[in-house]
């Protein structure tokens, strides 16, 4: 098994198509545990109580021996947002800033301590917990619930498929075979991650009658020292799913070029403030990308474009972050990513939670919009790849259980 995923991996680069953000660029083994995966964001409520859950994936194809990078600070970063305009006039502005980071610690029986703890930005603490690694209780504080360990990848995808250079006209049947001889699979079927977990109490942690939309990214620091001087090196970040691998395509530049563009856009230290001076070479590679995918099922003819130009959700992409609405509920099942972003090109109110949900068929989802334009439902796009084999449950942490 470990052979068939480590060809479908070579399948991916191959094709310059990964997962959402598996392996974009290239990491030294020491920091393997340093290159975020996923991210997810959903809120979910009780009776009366709220709850966000936030869980970011780090470590592709992870082993029972694979453990946390001590030298490095992991991060969730949130922003209160303001939501402005409809259609072409939309747009996003930012405000309070709340951060969960989390560090770990190797413990005297050998495994590793977790500790986490929540701003409010620049440094005012409002509420911090602990737990053991792989433990699944929750940790000491129902404020902050938290969970740090190995999960299931709950990525699922055909790299082949979603590769081809064109993705016809004919609608997937019940298993996604409209192509002779090209049978789906799933690269990441029976693969783990490390994961992190964190589930906030939305009114003890950010206010009761508070304006509920954030934005949402993750981040990964290295801990280095200038002298006596504390100072954190960007790693890697992740806001909305498949920018780098998905989006920022090779279509214009050469491969040398992407990656470079791709490794300056992981290394960007905010996700919510991109570097001013790279933010153009950005929005063309974004720009690129996104006409590309929409001329994908007639093979790149100029007859199949469905969207108008300039490409109007370059500078939603731009904004490389998870809206999430805490007002709404959730779940591990809930297709709520695009919809609140979907909605204001649309000319209507959001009607979901937005975020991102583990189980959820990104995907097709994406695949269907990009391709189609956004007026055109049909024909469905897809992979053929429907949900994983240890998918998410609706029970702390969420995520399936690993391998």
């Amino acid at each position: 098994m470990t052979k068939y995923i480590v060809l479908l991996i070579l399948c991916v680069f191959a094709t310059t198509v990964f997962a959402t953000d598996h392996v974009d660029t290239p990491f030294e083994n020491d920091l393997a545990a340093a290159d975020i995966t996923d991210l997810f964001a959903f809120p979910k409520k009780t009776g009366d109580k709220t709850t966000l859950v936030l869980a970011m994936t780090v470590h592709l194809s992870a082993k029972p021996e694979s453990k946390f990078a001590e030298m490095v600070e992991y991060s969730f970063h949130l922003r209160r947002l303001g939501l402005n305009g409809f259609g072409k006039d939309f747009s996003v502005t930012t405000g309070e800033e709340f951060i969960v980071k989390c560090n770990f610690r190797t413990n005297r029986e050998g495994g590793q301590d977790v500790d986490c703890v929540v701003l409010r930005s620049p440094q005012q603490e409002i509420s911090r917990t602990n737990t053991v690694v792989n433990d699944l209780s929750g940790g000491n504080n129902p404020a902050v619930r938290l969970f740090a360990g190995h999960r299931a990848d709950p990525f699922f995808f055909d790299p082949i498929r979603v590769g081809m250079d064109r993705l016809r006209t004919v609608s997937y049947d019940d298993v996604g075979f409209p192509f002779p001889g090209i049978i789906p699979k799933n690269a990441l079927a029976y693969s783990n991650v490390l994961a992190i977990v964190v589930e906030l109490d939305v009114e003890q942690l950010f206010g009761k009658n508070a304006n509920p939309m954030f934005g949402i990214a993750a981040h990964t620091q290295r801990v280095t020292f200038s002298g006596t001087e504390k100072v954190m090196v960007s790693i890697d970040r992740v806001g909305r799913p498949e920018v780098t691998n998905f989006i920022m395509g090779k279509f214009s530049i050469s491969d040398e070029k992407l990656n470079a563009v791709k490794k300056q856009w992981n290394n960007e230290a905010n996700s919510f403030a991109l570097t001013k001076s790279k933010s153009g070479l950005y929005r063309k590679t974004i720009e690129d990308g996104l006409v590309n995918m929409d001329l994908k099922d007639t093979g790149f003819s100029s007859n199949g474009k469905d969207w108008p130009s300039p490409h109007p959700l370059t500078d939603i992409f731009m904004n490389d972050f998870l809206m999430v609405d805490t007002s709404k509920h959730g779940d591990v099942n809930s297709a709520n990513y695009f919809e609140i972003e979907l909605a204001r090109y649309e000319n209507r109110s959001h009607t979901s939670c937005g975020g991102r949900t583990p189980n959820e068929d990104f995907v097709d989802a994406m695949l269907t919009l990009l391709i189609n334009g956004p007026d055109r439902k049909k024909p469905h796009r897809g992979d053929g790849i429907k949900a994983q084999p240890r998918p998410a449950t609706n029970t702390f942490p969420y995520l399936g259980t690993p391998e």
